[in-house]
């Protein structure tokens, strides 16, 4: 011990009472600009406290509504989604019927000319020149209602895909949307 100083690993402790007595003494013995520089100083801080307050209340209410607004995209997007889903069953359940009952017309059409080709052949069974141009007749009628048969089909089968291409399309436009909504959602985050 030296002075009332204290060596401690090659450091000087001092009392501390002491030392802010002589503090004061100095500070009150200091010009007035000296103590408006220090009222300043206390002002300044406190208007960085208040700023940083500031920034944290703007902040939280920041971050509360992008929440928000992104939770509301999210659920218009389901939305979307699911309209659009709910439009292609139906579209699709439509496009199936209208398949299908197509295919029971052209099957009908299909027996019942066959069954009409049968029957007239069955009356003209007569003479063997008779049953010869009957069966001729019969293979005419026949050929003919396979071939009505087959376009009627292909007719089915290319309404069926037009209304697939349609719906195609549909959802594509819906799913450009939910893209654009998503990169919408996405930009202002990326700005952030």
């Amino acid at each position: 011990m030296e002075n009332g100083r204290v060596h401690l690993f090659g450091k000087t402790l001092i009392d501390e009472q002491k030392f802010f007595l002589k503090v004061n003494t100095i500070r009150n013995a200091l010009p007035e600009d000296l103590k408006r520089a220090d009222r300043v100083t206390r002002e300044s801080e406190r208007i960085r406290q208040m700023a940083e307050q500031e920034a944290q209340r703007l902040a939280t209410e920041s971050k509360q509504q992008a929440e928000r607004v992104l939770g509301e995209a999210k659920e218009r997007a389901e939305r979307i989604v699911t309209e659009a889903t709910e439009r292609a069953d139906r579209l699709i359940a439509e496009a199936e019927a209208k398949a299908k009952q197509i295919d029971e017309k052209a099957a009908a059409y299909a027996s019942q000319v066959v069954e009409e080709a049968n029957e007239r052949a069955r009356q003209i069974v007569a003479t063997h020149e008779i049953t010869l141009k009957a069966h001729q007749r019969a293979e005419e009628i026949l050929s003919q209602a396979e071939r009505d048969a087959r376009a009627m089909r292909a007719q089915a089968e290319r309404f069926a895909y037009e209304i697939f291409e349609r719906l195609s399309q549909s959802l594509g436009r819906i799913m450009a949307t939910v893209e654009e909504s998503k990169r919408r959602l996405q930009s202002p985050s990326e700005e952030a």
